[in-house]
């Protein structure tokens, strides 16, 4: 299974889920509009990052048409930017993979929850604080 397939059902059950959601009957159950909501909310950036992904691969496919029609007409100046459109695709489209490959990691249920956290310095004067700094820093840091 590749990515694109990977990524394909989020993004057709975020289109379906779009359609839902403008059903009157919907609007009525608050419950259920919720959760519909939160799930529509969940999958919106595999969806963008799947049609993003598309509209590139396209833009490739035309580049390389055009390349290819340019070397047929031996004209030098649109070969040039026929190679440059397609370099910027494949970069676009190497971007979008590690962006798609993140976004389909599994979440975590605690994910969407806030985080208080008090850090004090103790009994230990300066040291107990420069040690609460460090701690602090490294903590922003891996959140």
């Amino acid at each position: 299974m590749t990515l694109l397939d990977r990524c394909r059902e989020p993004a057709m059950r975020h289109a379906a889920i779009e359609i839902e959601l403008q059903q009157p009957e919907l609007m009525s159950d608050g419950a259920r509009y919720l959760a519909k909501m939160r799930e529509y909310r969940s999958l919106a950036p595999i969806a963008a990052a799947y049609h993003r992904y598309l509209a590139a691969q396209s833009a490739l496919d035309d580049a390389q048409v055009l390349l290819a029609e340019a070397q047929e007409l031996s004209d030098d100046e649109m070969e040039a930017l026929a190679k440059e459109e397609a370099e910027h695709a494949r970069m676009s489209m190497a971007q979008l993979e590690d962006e798609i490959r993140i976004l389909l990691l599994p979440r975590d249920e605690d994910d969407d929850r806030s985080v208080i956290m008090e850090i004090r310095a103790g009994a230990g004067g300066d040291e107990a604080g420069l040690f609460g700094a460090q701690l602090l820093r490294m903590y922003m840091h891996y959140a």
